[in-house]
């Protein structure tokens, strides 16, 4: 472990003055095992935003500052994950059909989301919030079946009956529809549950309106700078981290792999 982790840590929970922890005992101390406690430090998932974007009621996460920037309480963050994976697990076991629609459209967030929604089937989406995706689901519902009636056409080659023309306009339609629907074309109906990296993110703050407007539970990554009160799952962390987003994706993929096989 390198002396600058241990530094990290001795800001985010009070370390006394000349005190240098082990990794096992820091682990230790906050009820965090080794290995996770490690992978959280290289991830720099304490790591949140300058004071002055500090969201009030983020504060109850922070546990200091460091070089100007405000440092989450890891033991805190790893609570909080413990929570979201009973929160999940509770739902997956009422219903292990829970449909999660998974939304993350920051470069560090989209790989992610990407690779645990295909790995499990579930909707996503990681380019821009098409407005009305869940408050005016029937429309956005007939704009998926002429998105996947215009694929089939394609793959049968009923396309080529149309001038050279037609057929380019055609492929640039489906390629705009894959853009907007890609991760969703295959969503039938309302889903179960939103997951969201980056609250704060301008374009995320409409599927949050949607989300509660109709009921739909929200579990998020809550950066400092985020609005915690309309979600009902929260785990501060930081968010514009891609390793830190995967720890806490991975976390997650663990308890969906119990319950959901594809």
């Amino acid at each position: 472990m390198k002396d600058s982790q241990i530094n990290q840590i001795q800001n985010t929970n009070s370390q006394a003055e000349n005190q240098t922890p082990s990794l096992a005992s820091l682990a230790k101390e906050l009820e965090i095992p080794e290995k996770d406690l490690e992978r959280m430090l290289k991830s720099g998932i304490f790591w949140g935003h300058k004071p002055s974007k500090t969201h009030p009621k983020m504060k109850e996460y922070i546990e200091g500052l460091k070089s100007n920037v405000t440092v989450f309480n890891l033991k805190k963050i790893y609570e909080k994950l413990k929570e979201a994976q009973e929160y999940l697990e509770k739902k997956l076991k009422e219903n292990p059909n829970l449909v999660i629609l998974f939304l993350g459209t920051t470069p560090p967030a989209k790989k992610p989301i990407l690779e645990i929604a295909q790995k499990f089937n579930y909707p996503y989406v990681i380019e821009r919030w098409v407005g009305g995706t869940l408050t005016n689901f029937k429309v956005i519902s007939e704009r998926l079946k002429y998105f996947k009636e215009l694929e089939e056409k394609k793959e049968k080659g009923e396309l080529k009956k149309y001038s050279k023309k037609e057929q380019l306009d055609f492929e640039r339609e489906l390629k705009r529809l894959e853009k907007l629907f890609g991760g969703i074309k295959n969503l039938e109906k309302l889903p179960d549950l939103l997951f969201i990296v980056n609250v704060s993110e301008k374009n995320h703050k409409t599927a949050i309106r949607e989300a509660n407007k109709l009921g739909i539970p929200i579990m998020a990554i809550v950066d400092t700078d985020g609005d915690p009160e309309p979600i009902e799952v929260v785990i501060p962390a930081n968010d514009n981290a891609k390793s830190a987003i995967e720890f806490i994706l991975e976390k997650l993929s663990q308890v969906i792999e119990k319950y959901k096989k594809s």
